[in-house]
């Protein structure tokens, strides 16, 4: 909710842009809006699932616990090195770390149980592709379950782009050559959730592996690091498109190069 009210207001500023509105008035804002659906014709708002709904408000409270976690993590460790650490402000910390860590374990058991009743066969397929554990699988499934079509083939990339993880081109003429990156739009906090499962399935997996080989040609290539993991974050998220939509358990020989499946098929 807060990403989709975030790009709506950006785009509601960009149109004043464009039509140079110099002023803010709520009458102001009105006109404006009306002539943006008039000339783009949005799709019409519909209301998300009532288990993505739970899910989304789920991921976000829990977030907001383990942020909190962590900074008192760092406050008991600044009292713990003080020469005369002050007893009664230890165990407070103490206590709220322990409720703490009590309502993010809640929060964590209650997804879970919120995910194997209604997603059940789509955790199961993305469990079965190297990387997807549950956290990842659960962030996964949040975001794709908001995001409308996706069972199309044509709106792979669409979704690559709302995750963030597109390629992007920054050039003018001869003089601008921007460097490229991903479009970091969407949901930053799924691609956190993915960067530690894609560097696994790309440094540890064996060399046979459609992960670990794309990430050895790109950094053969002259990749850095970051830019190859990136590559992998991206083919992992096409795969388990392909995954959810084909119903079918993830096979890494169809992923191999032709002389390759024919060499393990031997």
């Amino acid at each position: 909710t807060l990403d989709r009210s975030s790009a709506a207001s950006d785009v509601y500023k960009r149109q004043g842009q464009m039509l140079t509105s110099i002023s803010k008035t709520d009458a102001r804002d009105a006109v404006l809006l009306a002539r943006y659906g008039q000339q783009q014709q949005p799709p019409c708002f519909k209301l998300p699932a009532e288990e993505h709904q739970q899910l989304a408000q789920q991921r976000m409270v829990l977030n907001q616990l383990e942020r909190q976690h962590q900074a008192l993590l760092n406050q008991q460790h600044a009292l713990s090195v003080e020469p005369n650490p002050d007893s009664f402000c230890q165990q407070t910390l103490e206590d709220q770390i322990g409720s703490l860590r009590g309502g993010i374990a809640q929060l964590k058991g209650r997804m879970s149980q919120l995910v194997g009743e209604h997603y059940q066969q789509a955790l199961r397929l993305l469990e079965s592709i190297p990387g997807f554990g549950p956290v990842t699988a659960v962030a996964f499934l949040e975001v794709l379950s908001g995001f409308e079509g996706w069972q199309q083939q044509g709106a792979t990339k669409a979704f690559v782009k709302f995750v963030g993880l597109a390629p992007t081109i920054h050039q003018s003429g001869s003089s601008v050559r921007g460097a490229s990156h991903i479009n970091r739009s969407g949901v930053p906090w799924l691609r956190q959730k993915m960067w530690l499962p894609a560097c696994t399935i790309a440094l540890r997996l064996k060399a046979d592996s459609v992960f670990k080989q794309l990430y050895t040609r790109l950094r053969q290539a002259g990749k850095s690091f970051k830019e190859a993991i990136i590559a992998v974050m991206h083919k992992l998220v096409r795969i388990a498109l392909a995954v959810l939509r084909s119903g079918n358990d993830f096979d890494s020989l169809l992923n191999l190069p032709t002389k390759e499946n024919l060499a393990i098929s031997l």
